[in-house]
């Protein structure tokens, strides 16, 4: 009988020194901003990381700038959005996307980009040619902004007879 307790009191004794098992952690990522509405103009906007641990972030849109693609736990990263221009983009908003993606999770969370188009007015034609004896033109353009348009006549007196 000593034997068996001495037994179970050597078993109890080498459970006592084992170490708690850890428990699994299970990987949290949320990202606050939904959407980045950009402006035509370069600006700087802000995503809010929550998370419990290491994350990367993706974008393969040249016109955007992340100031960090990398950390571990809470954090915010600026995202720079170079100026839409017309030479750029003929006058369209572009789209994107930038994916946060977590160490133990398989879907990243994506955040669309969409930047408005620069304003402006572009001319089908930059020179017209009215004759001597006068006549009607008509100017073709293409715009994103609300404009008007007011025809005047112009007459100048060139002094002939």
């Amino acid at each position: 009988m000593k034997k068996y307790l001495l037994i179970a009191a050597a078993l109890l004794g080498f459970a006592a020194c084992t170490p708690p098992q850890e428990e699994e952690l299970i990987p949290e990522l949320t990202v606050a901003e939904t959407e980045i509405q950009a402006t035509a103009a370069e600006a700087t906007y802000t995503l809010t990381i929550t998370s419990n641990t290491s994350w990367t972030i993706d974008c393969e849109a040249e016109w955007m700038y992340i100031e960090t693609i990398a950390g571990n736990g809470d954090a915010t990263v600026d995202v720079v959005v170079y100026a839409n221009t017309p030479e750029e983009s003929d006058y369209a908003g572009r789209t994107s996307q930038i994916a946060v993606r977590a160490k133990g999770l398989t879907n990243p969370v994506v955040i669309p980009v969409f930047q408005e188009s620069p304003k402006g007015l572009i001319a089908e034609n930059t020179l017209y040619e009215v004759g001597a004896e006068g006549g009607n033109i008509t100017v073709e353009f293409q715009t994103n902004i609300d404009i008007t348009a007011t025809p005047k006549s112009v007459f100048t007196d060139m002094g002939v007879d």
